[in-house]
């Protein structure tokens, strides 16, 4: 395995930042807080890309210290005049050139979405899910150069925990051919990955997250290895960074440093395994409602159209009851909600409930992660920020959705 090293100069001073599924049932496919164990991504490790920083995050694989916080609040403000270089086998090579897939003005109430040849098979546009991790498709739109694993392999219980629902079915290999939603041209393509394939119509699911572990039978295939957006071509080649960035205008895949202008980016830690990296800190406070800053971690998950938080046992805004019995209250119209990124100077998501840019819901429970409050912002946190995630060096980072 060939390492490399991608170096960012930047010219903006570097300030101290710090930032963070479940399945909309609205959509035909659902998606969610899929289960999936983290380990060591297929074509490469999930670090090894260097981003300069005042504050380095822990070397590749490294566990960390007792008492480290979830991420290293250590940010860098990428410039217009940033420049990269990549390395490969000792020589300087030029970074690859990034590939941009528009959306349509849709993609906020409908999903971010890719348009996807799996295998040879009939193009269709899948839901890019940054809140689950891996490829989960009917079998009609898998095509004959997918091949079954040898020996065979199924798998059992793949769920999504906003939805409930789950799936079984088979783990195959192909290749992905990824463009535009709509049809047209694919521009990008994978290397040969471990997909999942059910019997069931209509699935179309391309999750693309980060620690959103799960373990079990398969934890040997789960992991960063599953995402597509990963492992292009030209990433397994060394040719991109194994980076993406997301926004309501379009993916890019394989960012250049002219791609990362204007965007703070916040340093991760590595998981205990020291196969993915954990996710990133935020706070959620409801001022209107007297909800002071409750802390915990941060999941910007595009493939949900409505908010979920989940604080300590009696913290609460004023909400209404749920619709459905068995659902969350949500957090009641006119609440003002902000969620927050230590060390940023501005708030990384700032919405009244009911009014412009405001997820449709923001479903209010108790339910905590490892004892601390949740956020999961759904994509409508994109109206005010792009969100990028870098995972040769760890980081995922936020730009003003206007471009500033």
């Amino acid at each position: 395995m060939q390492t490399r090293f991608r170096t960012i100069a930047v010219t903006a001073a570097f300030v101290l930042v710090a930032a963070g599924c479940a399945g909309d049932p609205a959509r035909p496919s659902d998606t969610g807080n899929a289960g999936a164990a983290s380990t060591a991504a297929a074509g490469g490790t999930a670090a090894d890309r260097t981003l300069t920083s005042a504050s380095a995050a822990p070397a590749p694989g490294t566990p960390a210290a007792p008492g480290t916080p979830a991420a290293t609040v250590t940010s860098a403000t990428v410039s217009a005049a940033a420049t990269a270089t990549t390395t490969e086998g000792g020589g300087g090579v030029p970074a690859g050139p990034s590939i941009t897939l528009a959306q349509p003005s849709t993609a906020l109430a409908k999903g971010i979405m890719v348009n996807t040849v799996i295998g040879g098979g009939a193009p269709v546009d899948m839901v890019v899910d940054t809140g689950s991790n891996g490829v989960l498709v009917s079998r009609k739109y898998v095509g004959a150069a997918a091949t079954p694993m040898t020996p065979a392999r199924t798998f059992t219980g793949f769920g999504y925990s906003s939805s409930g629902n789950t799936y079984s079915g088979e783990w195959m290999t192909a290749t992905l051919e990824l463009g535009a939603p709509g049809g047209g041209d694919h521009p990008a393509q994978t290397v040969p990955m471990a997909i999942r394939v059910v019997e069931e119509d209509d699935v179309a699911m391309m999750g693309v997250g980060f620690a959103r572990g799960g373990g079990g039978a398969d934890a040997d295939l789960d992991g960063p290895g599953l995402n597509p957006f990963l492992h292009l071509t030209g990433m397994s080649s060394g040719a991109q960074p194994s980076a993406y960035v997301v926004g309501l205008g379009g993916v890019v895949l394989g960012p250049t440093a002219a791609d990362l202008a204007g965007f703070q980016t916040v340093a991760l830690t590595r998981n205990a395994a020291g196969t993915d990296w954990d996710a990133a800190p935020a706070c959620v406070a409801v001022p209107t409602g007297g909800v002071a800053a409750q802390c915990g971690t941060l999941l910007l998950d595009t493939g949900l159209g409505y908010a979920i938080i989940q604080a300590p046992a009696g913290i609460a805004p004023p909400t209404v009851p749920a619709a459905t019995s068995g659902t969350r209250p949500s957090v009641a119209t006119g609440q003002q909600v902000q969620i927050t990124v230590p060390g940023m100077t501005t708030p990384l998501y700032d919405f009244t409930v009911g009014g412009a840019g405001a997820p449709p819901t923001v479903q209010w429970g108790h339910d905590l992660t490892a004892g601390a409050p949740f956020m999961n912002v759904s994509r409508y946190a994109l109206t005010q920020h792009d969100y990028l995630y870098d995972a040769d060096t760890g980081h995922v980072g936020f730009r003003s959705a206007a471009g500033g």
